[in-house]
């Protein structure tokens, strides 16, 4: 531990001496993978996906709908980045300012627009890829929140213009997850479903009961 703080503490003069433009553009890529890799981890952990179906549980997209979700899921998703890029050695300013620009995309791209911005789509996360990850059929797909790059390196990213954009909800569950703050705050620490199991395995289910596009790269 003392060696990995002494290297980072090595890497942070340098980070200092960077133009802050540059320093604030890295810092906003190394936000958004740190964000997508803890989104894959919701989707791929059992106890995690429990927590982030509440998120998903949405029957409905607009900016607000970026902060429903569970307490335990915004400690994962909105602590992990910034506390590796403080580690890292960015400074104090340039990580408040990437994840004030990271928190306002991912209200961007949960908001209600029907806007057409496919133009952004080869690089970046727009409200309908995003949307689409909201499917049921497709919820495994575009994971990223601002950077295309992610989904379109591990073959994950949707952009079929056909793709149905609706209905929303828990692959599996979207009629009967419930919709109450109280019994979305217990429902992820439920021991099993009912018929017993898990469910990410209900989730994928879904998903390919839905036929599971990829790709409409």
């Amino acid at each position: 531990m003392a060696q990995l703080v002494s290297g980072t503490a090595g890497v942070a003069p340098a980070l200092h001496a960077l133009p802050a433009p540059l320093a604030l553009g890295i810092a906003i890529v190394l936000y958004d993978l740190g964000a997508y890799a803890s989104h894959l981890l919701l989707h791929r952990v059992d106890s995690l996906w429990r927590l982030h179906e509440v998120h998903h549980s949405s029957p409905t997209l607009d900016w607000i709908a970026t902060f429903r979700g569970h307490v335990g899921e915004h400690a994962l998703r909105h602590l992990l980045s910034p506390a590796l890029l403080l580690l890292a050695g960015f400074p104090v300013a340039c990580v408040a300012l990437a994840t004030a620009i990271y928190t306002a995309w991912a209200a961007f791209v949960h908001a209600n627009l029907r806007i057409r911005l496919r133009f952004l789509g080869p690089q970046l996360i727009t409200p309908r890829l995003h949307r689409l990850h909201h499917v049921p059929g497709t919820s495994g797909r575009n994971l990223g929140t601002i950077f295309s790059l992610w989904d379109r390196m591990r073959g994950t990213l949707v952009t079929d213009p056909a793709a149905p954009l609706g209905p929303l909800g828990v692959p599996g569950r979207e009629a009967s997850y419930p919709q109450a703050w109280l019994a979305q705050l217990v429902e992820p620490f439920r021991r099993e479903r009912a018929d017993g199991t898990s469910p990410v395995e209900t989730a994928r289910g879904a998903i390919r009961g839905a036929g599971g596009r990829i790709s409409g790269a």
